[in-house]
């Protein structure tokens, strides 16, 4: 079937190497092309007090941000379990089902520093975003979904928002941020996660370096570029 197919749209480039390897597909028919992001919705210029007080947020504290579901392999885990070594700062946690929410406050619930908001409407998270002071991806590398497969739609989120990123470094985030977008230390490891959190937090260098390249190395990460250089490789690989 694959090999029948004229043109394949991989969103990151493990898993172009891997459709070439084991099917014998050519590279030149495979477009390699990460998700992407709104910068209507989420690069939108905001301070972080405008978003706090829109939020009803407290502005004593700073603001450590985790967006999306608490499903394992987005390692929700282990930056529960970083938040400990993070006691200046209160956690958030915006985001995940019921039930997942649930099983979470039965685990961390009685950390003092965690606050789980629950799912909120889309149209709302980039608020959240630019509430915080940092911003985590704490994926897992112990399973294949978060370290090669994912192209991260929240990562692109993130870097419209012009916070700076702390996240797991794994191919599938270093592939997009590289060295200077993000703040990237081992994954599943909660003094590492912490330890880079708080250096974030106390650098205001790093912390305007990240956030400016990210926010412009997103300009070229918007669904309508994606959407046009899709539709020019389709039109120059036409027989």
């Amino acid at each position: 079937m694959l090999r029948s197919m004229k043109w394949i749209l991989s969103t990151n480039q493990w898993k172009k190497d891997k459709l070439k390897e084991p099917f014998g597909l050519h590279g030149e028919k495979i477009l390699v092309e990460p998700n992407a992001v709104s910068l209507e919705s989420f690069g939108k210029e905001m301070t972080k007090a405008e978003a706090r007080v829109h939020l009803s947020l407290p502005d004593d504290r700073p603001i450590v941000l985790y967006t999306g579901h608490l499903y394992g392999w987005k390692g929700v885990g282990t930056l529960a379990q970083a938040s400990q070594f993070i006691p200046n700062a209160n956690i958030y946690f915006v985001g995940g089902t019921k039930k997942d929410s649930e099983h979470f406050l039965k685990e961390y619930g009685d950390t003092p520093n965690i606050r789980l908001i629950g799912h909120r409407p889309h149209a709302e998270i980039p608020y959240w975003q630019s509430a915080a002071d940092v911003l985590v991806l704490p994926n897992t590398a112990k399973e294949k979904i978060s370290a090669f497969y994912t192209s991260l739609m929240k990562l692109f989120e993130y870097m419209a928002s012009g916070r700076p990123i702390v996240a797991s470094d794994l191919p599938s985030i270093r592939q997009i941020t590289g060295d200077d977008t993000a703040v990237l230390c081992e994954a599943d490891n909660p003094h590492a996660l912490a330890d880079s959190i708080t250096r974030t937090l106390g650098d205001s260098v790093l912390c305007d370096k990240v956030s400016r390249l990210a926010k412009e190395k997103v300009k070229e990460h918007t669904w309508g570029k994606r959407a046009k250089r899709i539709g020019d490789f389709i039109a120059l690989s036409r027989p």
